[in-house]
């Protein structure tokens, strides 16, 4: 029987009989064998409870020094090597925190207030910061923190390693474009500021007066419709434009990055959207997380989107944020509890692990497809009834009877499993689903059809 591409990314329904693959909670990896172009379905990995922390969501986490902080509920929490937690005491509970350090402080920025945590001290203080009253986000660069003001353009810096000292005359402004500063970020010794029409990007120029001026060619024609979308990694920074695009920098040039299927979800999407970077693997990511729908995924090195999900019914993913913590990634949850990336449950959630195929036809022609047959990676973890659902469309948008196939018992790593008589049409399309906690791979499949 010959190979067939079954998905490669998800590519929504709205044109569903052209497209339609989806891939939710597996992403595509390259097979072993270089320049076979052949795909491995993987499963993104689960969450596993590793630090209780309150009962509302994780707003943001921060590593330094091998110890973690994390706001939450109302509070700001350290979190040791263990999962030990200590409550450091009272900040505003604001879904646009941000929390950095400078290795002798670790400061916040929620619901519009400046916070200071003095490590030495074990002391956190509300710091009036300097110029202007409201504070948007904080940033740390060269052992400077640097706060961005809350409706305005203006932006303070700190004195060296000392996060408590702002004077009031170590400001500036990024006014290339009358428009507001939502996010400050800093990335390879260098400061954006992301503002709601254009990007301005700053550098450290060692001036005794006021260090950061901004670079040479550093305004970017392209706005941010929300702060809480900056992130970077792999040498990139990525971000949701002003237009509801997503971008990734690339120098100081804006690459559109976001399929049809993803800027859609951008444009209908009701709420904020917020972004963060993680790694799996091997494979770097950007996620986009929303309020009402699966989280869209966008993996750096094969360029290719897949969805994130948590339950059965998959209304969207429960990580908010991410940090790396020594060999682990930290993942803040809607519960209160950071979790680390990794398992076959979100916390003990179950996961839909859902495949669609691209369409199978015969250049237009009806045809029958007598047999598909699945090839699964199986049998790592202690459950012994697992099973794989499949149903065929022909349209793209209306799917058949549940068809169900057990996916072997524990110890059996590859399993091939076949459905045979499948109908008669123009197009086929199909559709895999499993809701059981075993970690499972696709590694390939092939049909039979005349």
């Amino acid at each position: 029987m010959p190979l067939l591409a079954f998905a490669r990314q998800s590519a929504g329904t709205e044109f569903a009989e052209y497209s339609g693959e989806r891939l939710l909670n597996f992403f595509a990896e390259p097979f072993p064998d270089a320049g076979t172009g052949r795909l491995i379905l993987a499963p993104s990995p689960g969450l596993t409870a590793f630090a209780n922390l309150s009962t509302g969501p994780v707003r943001d986490i921060y590593v330094q020094a091998g110890i973690a902080y994390a706001a939450s509920d109302g509070s700001l929490y350290r979190i040791r090597s263990g999962g030990a937690v200590t409550n450091l005491g009272a900040i505003v509970d604001d879904p646009t925190t941000t929390i950095t350090g400078n290795g002798f402080d670790v400061a916040v920025a929620a619901g519009g207030n400046y916070y200071v945590y003095n490590i030495a001290d074990e002391t956190l203080a509300e710091v009036a910061p300097g110029v202007f009253n409201r504070t948007e986000s904080v940033t740390r660069l060269d052992n400077y923190i640097i706060l961005s003001e809350r409706g305005g353009q203006r932006f303070a810096i700190t004195a060296l390693a000392d996060a408590s000292t702002i004077d009031a005359l170590d400001f500036a402004s990024a006014e290339s474009a009358p428009d507001d500063v939502v996010r400050v970020h800093a990335d390879h010794s260098e400061l954006w500021f992301f503002g709601t029409e254009t990007v301005e990007v700053f550098g450290n120029t060692g001036n005794a007066d006021f260090p950061f001026q901004r670079l040479s060619g550093g305004v970017i024609e392209r706005g941010c419709a929300f702060g809480g979308s900056v992130a970077s990694d792999d040498n990139s920074v990525f971000w949701v434009g002003d237009d509801r695009l997503c971008y990734r920098a690339q120098g100081y040039t804006p690459s559109v990055i976001s399929t049809p299927p993803v800027s859609r979800a951008l444009q209908e999407t009701e709420g904020d959207i917020y972004g963060f970077t993680f790694t799996w693997r091997g494979h770097k990511s950007y996620c986009l997380r929303f309020s009402d729908r699966p989280a869209w995924i966008y993996d750096i090195a094969t360029n290719l989107w897949h969805e994130r999900a948590t339950g059965t019914e998959a209304p969207r993913w429960m990580a908010l944020c991410a940090a790396r913590f020594g060999s682990e990634t930290l993942i803040g949850g809607r519960d209160g509890t950071v979790y680390t990336l990794g398992g076959v449950t979100d916390g003990g959630t179950a996961m839909l692990r859902e495949a669609i195929s691209l369409p199978l036809e015969n250049g237009g022609d009806r045809f029958s497809l007598h047999e598909l047959e699945l090839s699964f990676k199986t049998g790592a973890t202690d459950f012994d009834d697992a099973t794989a659902v499949l149903q065929i469309s022909k349209d793209g948008r209306e799917w058949g009877l549940e068809r169900e196939r057990p996916l072997g018992s524990i110890g059996n790593y590859l399993k091939r499993v076949r459905w045979h008589g499948l109908g008669n049409a123009r197009q086929f399309r199909a559709r895999v689903r499993i809701t059981d906690p075993i970690d499972v791979a696709i590694y390939g499949a092939k049909v039979r059809a005349g």
